[in-house]
């Protein structure tokens, strides 16, 4: 019914997470540019590949 204080000890302060370097940042930007590009642009290719692929077939 009663709670004992007896050894209890305050808790260790929190380290505030690491930050990342400002080249992981750049590196990190170009690689999410590089991805958006390739979701508009792979669609594309991906079919001229195909595309390609099926006049080859075709002759």
């Amino acid at each position: 019914m009663f709670l004992e204080y007896r050894d209890w000890r305050p808790p260790e302060p929190r380290r505030p997470a690491p930050r990342m370097s400002p080249r992981g940042e750049r590196v990190l930007l170009w690689i999410l540019a590089l991805n958006l590009a390739l979701l508009l642009v792979a669609p594309l290719a991906g079919t001229s590949v195909v595309e390609g692929l099926w006049a080859l077939v075709a002759r």
